[in-house]
């Protein structure tokens, strides 16, 4: 028997690298800060759909929102 979706869940990536660079970026970002598209939106002062947008590759991270995700990932090294 198939197995339902469940309404209200954080779309999560836990399948291989899409072999394209920014949006590995992105997921690997927020995979290890461990935050939902929508709470990594928040941080970065825009909403959770341009994240998801990024994510599946429709829109690419520009300006301040990139310049932020930079400076988190240096922090966490």
């Amino acid at each position: 028997m198939a197995e339902r979706k469940k309404r209200g869940r954080p779309l999560c990536f836990s399948g291989p690298a899409t072999g394209d660079p920014i949006r590995d970026r992105v997921i690997d970002l927020r995979r290890r800060l461990g935050l939902s598209q929508s709470a990594l939106g928040q941080l970065l002062g825009l909403s959770g759909n341009a994240v998801k947008n990024w994510e599946l590759g429709h829109n690419l991270p520009t300006g301040a929102a990139l310049k932020l995700m930079e400076q988190l990932e240096r922090e966490m090294v």
